[in-house]
């Protein structure tokens, strides 16, 4: 492993070496800010690319190559490590009913036991913890209580409404955490901004309609190892109208992939976790993740990381779908810290 770092530094030292001769290229060595920008901007470019021309291909593989490190940085930067210091008391509860949905979820996947209702009631009383133990607010607090009892009457009648909506809306949180933690750290507001406009113009124009003659140009809207879009409209847009239904589901294959880079890159890069200015290394990642981890946490992780994608190998439709059931309580997670700290102000 230090081999394989070491060469991995040796390759990214004279990658920035090689930016002194561009213009930006000290600015990006020297402002973190500006150096998450570029990066944020590249990857939603890309991504919005994918999203025009192979939409399937981007659901069926993100999940399968990028999902379980998202889920561990979830684990590191809202409990292990968080920005804000986050009573321990107030942790448990938030964590124990989420820990009961994830055993449920095993079970739906086994298929011997199948309770979305409970489910559902797992993780608006993980939310409600995360609201009613917080000293804060108590205007927001009350409004939002207020919410979760919508959620909860509506959780008994359509259990799959409330966690098609969790879904949907997990991918927006992630990126208001991000912002938050930015303008808290000192952060140029201007990348910031720029950011966040780059986010919300993308999926200004999924919804607008203007890539429609683009879209699957490249037969991206064939099924792809088994998934079919006219699937993943049903699952993510159930009752819609055709044309919206589609929309919706660009939108969604966008904002996960943004999802995505803001755990892996953008919040670990950001001043509340990174003190350093300057690009870190593999070596200085590594050895982060082990304080965090501990070694068998991180063989763990990388075990699993591996692990998805080779089992998607043989069945890349039934892994994608075990991995997302296994892991949905991590979007119950992210918005009840959330809430928790928008409590706490």
């Amino acid at each position: 492993m230090d081999k394989i770092l070491g060469s991995a530094d040796l390759f990214r030292r004279e990658f920035w070496r090689a930016t002194v001769w561009i213009g930006l290229g000290p600015r990006l060595v020297r402002d973190r800010h500006a150096r998450l920008a570029v990066l944020a901007g590249l990857h939603m470019s890309f991504a919005l690319l994918l999203t025009v021309i192979a939409p399937v291909w981007l659901l069926l593989l993100a999940p399968l190559l990028l999902g379980v490190p998202h889920v561990f940085a979830d684990i590191r930067y809202l409990i292990l490590r968080p920005p804000n210091r986050t009573d321990r008391g107030v942790l448990l509860a938030v964590l124990i009913p989420l820990l009961g949905m994830s055993l449920l979820r095993i079970l739906l996947v086994l298929g011997i036991l199948s309770v979305p209702r409970i489910e559902v009631l797992l993780g608006l009383l993980s939310l409600c913890a995360a609201v009613v133990l917080t000293r804060g607010r108590t205007f927001w607090q009350l409004g939002l209580l207020l919410i979760i009892s919508g959620l909860t009457v509506l959780g008994l009648t359509s259990p799959r409404m409330v966690a098609l909506g969790m879904a949907h809306l997990h991918n927006l949180v992630a990126f208001g955490l991000w912002v938050a933690w930015s303008r808290s750290s000192g952060a140029s507001k201007r990348c910031t901004w720029a950011v966040g406009t780059m986010f919300l113009g993308g999926i200004s124009l999924l919804a607008s309609g203007v890539f429609e003659p683009f879209l699957g140009m490249i037969g991206g809207l064939r099924a792809a190892g088994g998934l079919t879009i006219n699937e993943m409209t049903r699952a993510l847009a159930p009752g819609l109208p055709p044309a919206i239904g589609l929309k919706l589901v660009l939108i969604f294959a966008f904002a996960q992939s943004v999802h995505y880079v803001v755990w892996l890159r953008l919040i670990p890069g950001s001043k509340p976790f990174e003190p350093r200015r300057v690009p870190t290394t593999f070596r200085h990642d590594l050895q982060d993740l082990v304080s965090d981890f501990g070694l068998g946490g991180v063989g763990l992780a990388i075990g699993l990381t591996l692990a998805v994608p080779i089992f998607g190998l043989l069945d890349p439709t039934g892994t994608r779908e075990a991995y997302l059931s296994i892991v949905f309580f991590h979007g119950w997670l992210e918005v009840a810290m959330a809430a928790h700290w928008f409590v706490r102000r």
